[in-house]
């Protein structure tokens, strides 16, 4: 075991190979996702300017509950917890060793969120696989205008590779799609969304992005009325796999080449971002000199592949800003998106999009 630092932070964690394995999890690899959580923190705490009580349940080696110590302002109480020894060890030897206080406790998540009634203004849920069985008891210990992040490293069940493990652990309907990391996207958002709605908490997404995992920060609100608002979005899409045609709604029979088609759903149809708050976030990020992938206006909901687009129809590819600015000449909307190298958001359909491209 080595001293590592991380951000203002100095983390003693095992060096090696990672693995399940190991007593404690340290994983160097996601220290841009800390970064950006930091950021997003920070442009938060700012907004609701007041001292934020934190809490990072499956804590790990505490690198996160720490660093958001140390370099986000206005942060007051900081709970860090793991359910096994070898890591409240760790995360104790870590507090000494960075000088800050927090709270460290040996629990369950579930209990110790539980027993935190309203008591937080973030929670960070990132855990191995999947975040679901960690949401009820978050929406319990979270307060009105509050902050809530989850990630869920599951993406084969999320994105359609596994729908009927999909349908199990979060009672959604996928399949295999060629908008598939915007499908896990909405997909955990819906689940949040949904979770939440039982403790009268609304989930609005600030930011959503994807790497080889999904991640999403949320502002939550105790307001009925904010719940019905949000779940009026959730809805069903039809999709087609031959065509790669789609739409909101449910339908049987494919318009374009009349085959069968697949809905997916309940799925969050809304906004997966609000741009004022990630530009804040940019700038967070730029005062930090921490890089900061580009997150663009999503607009529109599913974007199409380009790539598969072309193979499909047998189209000659051109570049994505030649194919927005026909698209936008002709009418539609259309946007570059950041959740795929060869994605576009449109409000065209298949067959206008396949038109356009031919042109």
């Amino acid at each position: 075991m080595a001293v590592v630092k991380e951000g203002k932070a100095k983390i003693q964690a095992f060096q090696g190979k990672i693995t399940k394995d190991l007593p404690v999890f340290y994983n160097p690899e996601m220290e841009r996702q800390r970064n950006l959580t930091i950021c997003v923190l920070t442009a938060f705490q700012k907004q609701a300017a007041k001292k934020l009580d934190i809490c990072d349940p499956l804590a790990g080696s505490g690198v996160r509950g720490i660093r958001i110590k140390k370099e986000v302002r206005g942060i007051g109480r900081v709970v860090l917890n793991d359910v096994t020894s070898d890591a409240v060890k760790l995360i104790k030897k870590n507090i000494k060793l960075n000088k800050v206080k927090a709270e460290v406790y040996k629990k369950d998540a579930r209990i110790l969120l539980f027993e935190n009634r309203v008591g937080f203004d973030f929670i960070d849920i990132d855990p191995f696989g999947s975040p679901v069985k960690y949401l009820e008891s978050s929406a319990f210990a979270l307060r009105h205008n509050s902050l809530f992040a989850a990630t869920a490293t599951d993406t084969g069940a999320l994105a359609g590779s596994f729908p009927k493990t999909c349908f199990r652990r979060y009672g959604i309907r996928v399949c295999r799609t060629d908008f598939y990391k915007e499908l896990g996207l909405r997909a955990l958002i819906t689940s949040i969304q949904q979770s939440f709605a039982q403790y009268n908490c609304s989930f609005t997404p600030l930011l959503s992005f994807t790497n080889h995992y999904f991640r999403v920060f949320g502002f939550v609100q105790k307001n009925k009325g904010c719940v019905d608002r949000n779940l009026k979005q959730i809805g069903y899409v039809s999709y087609c796999a031959k065509c790669l045609f789609r739409e909101i709604d449910i339908s049987k029979v494919c318009p374009e080449c009349k085959s069968k088609l697949e809905f997916i759903g309940p799925l969050w149809l809304g906004q997966m971002q609000d741009n004022g708050f990630v530009e804040n976030v940019g700038k967070e990020s730029e005062d930090r000199n921490f890089k900061f992938r580009s997150f663009e206006e999503e607009g529109v909901p599913l974007y199409y592949d380009l790539a598969k687009v072309c193979g499909k129809y047998k189209l000659k590819s051109e570049k994505i800003e030649k194919v927005v600015e026909k698209l936008k000449k002709s009418g539609f909307k259309a946007s570059r998106t950041n959740l795929y190298p060869t994605g576009i958001k449109t409000d065209a359909d298949i067959k206008n999009l396949v038109d356009i491209l031919k042109t």
